[in-house]
């Protein structure tokens, strides 16, 4: 399947330069699907951070799109502790990179698509508590470690796994706004590469 020209592009320019301590996480991580999907069993993975507005909603965006790239079965959700909104920035982010990204609506909490292929309907993405993905059974990647301190159960997890980034709203209202956000959301990008680009059918 074709993602859009500039995605691809953007995708396979993502270099794997993480420590090596980082890289046991993600083979972890990737052992953790690997063994989901030869066993039949259907892939879920829940992003969750705090508010669902930044880090987590990224990682969806960049899982789902890297599964269809490489093929990979799994169906990616995000959520919160709490809902929010969508953060424009990371909206932006994901745009520099190649995703269309259209708001379907103006409310406080906006639905907005985003799409990374001509041939996929775009995923609907707004700010929800992660426990609305709507599926028994997920594996839970905690994208901030305030939201893993704040969850203690969760009781549709199959697997919960610390797979933390430091936070891009350090960026808001500065100079540096457009390129740190772009900058957190390929580093995001990268690692998942990584798993995806790890996993076989």
């Amino acid at each position: 399947m074709h993602l859009y020209h500039e995605l691809e592009q953007s995708m396979r320019a993502l270099k794997f330069d993480f420590s090596e301590e980082r890289k046991a996480l993600l083979r972890a991580i990737t052992a953790r699907i690997q063994e989901q999907l030869d066993s039949g069993e259907k892939v879920n993975l829940n992003f969750i951070c705090t508010h669902n507005s930044r880090r987590s909603q990224l990682a969806q965006a960049w899982a789902q799109a890297l599964a269809v790239y490489y093929d990979i079965s799994v169906v990616c959700f995000s959520g919160g502790s709490e809902k929010t909104a969508f953060h424009v920035n990371a909206q932006k982010a994901l745009q520099q990179s190649g995703f269309i990204v259209e708001t379907e609506d103006q409310a406080d909490n906006p639905i907005v698509r985003v799409s990374f292929s001509p041939e996929v309907k775009g995923l609907k993405m707004y700010s929800k508590k992660y426990d609305e993905a709507g599926v028994d059974s997920f594996i839970a990647l905690m994208t901030c470690s305030d939201a893993d301190e704040n969850c203690p159960y969760i009781p549709e997890a199959s697997a919960r796994i610390k797979f933390t980034f430091d936070d891009p709203k350090v960026f808001d209202n500065t100079d540096q706004a457009v390129s740190g956000y772009v900058e957190r959301s390929l580093q995001i990008a990268a690692q998942l590469k990584f798993i995806f680009s790890n996993l076989h059918i």
